[in-house]
């Protein structure tokens, strides 16, 4: 991601949904260049998605000196245990409460934080599978009201439909990964199309931003 487009979401709450948790790895690792990687805070929901984040940050990351950097990445874990197999655990969550209160634990936490930092928010995407938009909507308001000065992204995959509405209302800006016309399975071609779908920020209308050609972030 440039840096510009970096510096225009600063203290706005985005989500970034995507068709799949490939396109939506291969846009975040690329978004993580050095400078911005030092101003992240991960927050993880659920064991699996912790997994999964394990596995790709160990596959993606080549370079060493963003190597060096995720293994310090300070998260935030929300789940059953209190174990990460990467970073350094900021804060434990566990996840045996209900979400809004969940989310008023991690504004209190985030709030000690928030100047400056961006917060990257992986799993969040199953929240729709588990609970009612009324308190998906209640848990977010929560969780926003208390880091009104922080730079949320919300990395969303297989997000359900019936709830695309409800992020259109929540969020700031809205940029959507799409497979693309080119996208062909039978071809091993994996190619998407990265647009801001939605945006209150007059600097940041809706367009085309990138595609995405394998493990390549393309701007166009």
């Amino acid at each position: 991601m440039e840096r510009d487009l970096v510096a225009n979401l600063a203290n706005m709450n985005t989500a970034v949904i995507a068709d799949d948790e490939y396109s939506a790895s291969t846009f975040l690792c690329n978004f993580a260049n050095v400078d911005t990687l030092k101003k992240v805070i991960l927050v993880i929901y659920s064991e699996i998605k912790c997994r999964k984040v394990e596995k790709i940050l160990k596959t993606k990351i080549g370079c060493s000196e963003l190597k060096s950097i995720t293994e310090k990445i300070p998260v935030i874990k929300i789940g059953k245990v209190d174990k990460i197999g990467f970073g350094e655990l900021l804060a434990y969550i566990e996840d045996n409460i209900n979400i809004v209160d969940i989310c008023k634990d991690l504004g209190s936490v985030l709030r000690k934080f928030e100047e400056g930092k961006i917060a990257v928010f992986l799993g969040f995407g199953l929240l729709t599978y588990m609970y009612s938009p009324s308190e998906i909507i209640q848990a977010m308001e929560e969780l926003l009201a208390q880091t009104p000065n922080m730079t949320k992204i919300f990395i969303l995959t297989r997000l359900r439909k019936e709830c695309h509405s409800i992020v259109t209302a929540m969020f700031d800006v809205i940029i959507r990964i799409k497979k693309s016309i080119e996208y062909d399975i039978m071809a091993h071609s994996r190619v998407y199309d990265v647009y801001i779908e939605h945006s209150i920020v007059k600097d940041l209308p809706p367009m085309s931003l990138y595609r995405i050609d394998g493990d390549r972030l393309i701007s166009i």
